[in-house]
């Protein structure tokens, strides 16, 4: 009951902490821009460093009934935004500029006509949350954003908000505060898990070191899910995106590892076949994302196909066949079945919670499933301290028979040093008796 109440917890928390900075933002009178302007650029070539023609007709207005879609045309790769900052929303020295959520691989800013901000990606995480100082000089008071990409993603889905940098600048850090905790939680995890299985039983170090893998694999998945890593080490967005395919190449075989080291095979041996072709598959993905970094990112397409397409129903086969092996182990009374299908259901439910709200307002912005792989990890972890826990009682049981064993053999030492004395006095005494009967007759 401890344990489900902690993970509702974590649930709760984890709903309400990623707005927790919005929420800040308004109650200290800071302004969302309901209303900006917008333009698709077809033709790149030599307009880089210009900036649009304000009274082009090409211009487009996104306001709470006509949001900017961020899914971008057929053929354009650049989009110009145009923020009309008030004159009363921060004075010159405060004021500051904060996007949740922008879409883009390139983004510059500029300020009264100069660049203030530029960041450039050559890997395919197109997920950007900025947070900007502005200084705003003379009459100006618009801001131009160029965002360019390679992926289908360009725009910004969420208003913008402008007012105290300082205040925005605690709102900021907040919001991705828990996905950082929580994945610093498995890192931390991990590395305990793996100084046990140093010291485990060589029967249990198999599934002892899955879990390992299995818990820093999805702390590094979570740490490289988050926007504000990339913002803040942006030169190392390439290395983060490599950890993190690295990261999903492990976890799911690390995964069906566990499974089997605790369950079997299964039926028909089709735990272990699934491990076998996971490992196959997840070498061959691997060996792809070399390729692709070896021929400056020619396959990008092709490593995208295995590594989302592909492996998203891999991952949705995998979790359907485990699930099933410990529904059907359930039922036979395993205890450890039940913990592995309630952490896979709190995994399934939260997955599915994003999926609909990602169906409803086509808003990506996952992060329920972080809570839910908590809910999946702890239920690992306590298959594996019902193991230890069993091991004790075991060892105590031994403990308490070779007691009683022992206090026998002591018992039967003693009955048999008591029945050779015995019989040696018995002998004793029976020589003077023999021998008196003569002495009489004669």
């Amino acid at each position: 009951m401890k344990t489900v109440s902690g993970i509702a917890v974590l649930l709760l928390l984890g709903l309400l902490l990623p707005y927790s900075g919005l929420a800040k933002a308004e109650s200290q009178n800071e302004r969302s821009l309901r209303a900006f302007r917008y333009m698709w650029v077809y033709d790149v070539s030599g307009n880089a460093g210009t900036l649009p023609d304000s009274a082009a007709a090409d211009w487009k207005t996104a306001d709470a009934g006509r949001p900017m879609p961020f899914s971008k045309p057929a053929g354009a790769s650049v989009a110009w935004i145009e923020l009309d900052i008030g004159r009363n929303d921060c004075s010159s020295r405060t004021c500051g500029l904060y996007i949740s959520r922008l879409y883009a691989q390139n983004v510059s800013v500029y300020v009264d006509g100069r660049m203030e901000y530029e960041t450039r990606r050559n890997y395919r995480y197109d997920v950007n949350e900025m947070l900007l100082p502005l200084r705003l000089e003379g009459e100006g008071r618009l801001v131009y954003l160029r965002l360019e990409t390679a992926t289908g993603k360009l725009g910004i889905p969420d208003f913008p908000v402008v007012g105290n940098y300082q205040r925005m600048l605690v709102s900021y850090v907040k919001r991705d505060l828990f996905d950082i905790v929580l994945g610093g939680a498995y890192l931390f995890m991990g590395l305990a898990v793996f100084f046990v299985a140093l010291f485990a039983r060589r029967s249990r170090f198999a599934s002892w070191m899955s879990l390992f893998v299995i818990l820093i694999s999805t702390g590094i998945l979570i740490l490289t899910c988050t926007p504000i890593m990339y913002a803040i080490w942006h030169d190392y967005g390439q290395w983060m995106v490599r950890m993190s395919n690295l990261a999903l190449y492990m976890l799911l075989p690390a995964i069906t590892i566990f499974v089997e080291g605790i369950f079997g095979k299964g039926t028909f041996r089709i735990v272990g076949k699934l491990r076998v072709f996971q490992i196959i598959f997840m070498a061959f993905c691997t060996a792809g994302l070399l390729l692709n970094e070896l021929t400056s990112y020619r396959f990008s397409d092709y490593c995208f196909f295995l590594s989302d397409i592909m492996l998203g129903g891999l991952t949705i086969v995998q979790f359907a066949i485990l699930a099933a092996c410990s529904i059907a182990r359930s039922r036979r009374g395993s205890r450890d079945s039940v913990i592995l299908t309630a952490g896979l259901g709190i995994l399934a439910v939260a997955v599915a919670i994003d999926l609909v709200r990602y169906a409803a307002n086509f808003d990506d912005e996952m992060y329920v499933w972080k809570i839910g792989t908590a809910g999946f990890a702890f239920s690992l972890v306590a298959i594996l301290g019902r193991g230890i826990r069993e091991d004790q009682i075991r060892l105590l049981r031994y403990s308490r028979e070779l007691k009683v064993y022992f206090d026998q053999l002591q018992q039967s030492d003693k009955m048999e040093i008591i029945s050779q004395l015995a019989a040696s006095i018995a002998h004793e005494v029976r020589n003077p008796l023999q021998v008196t009967p003569g002495f009489c007759s004669c």
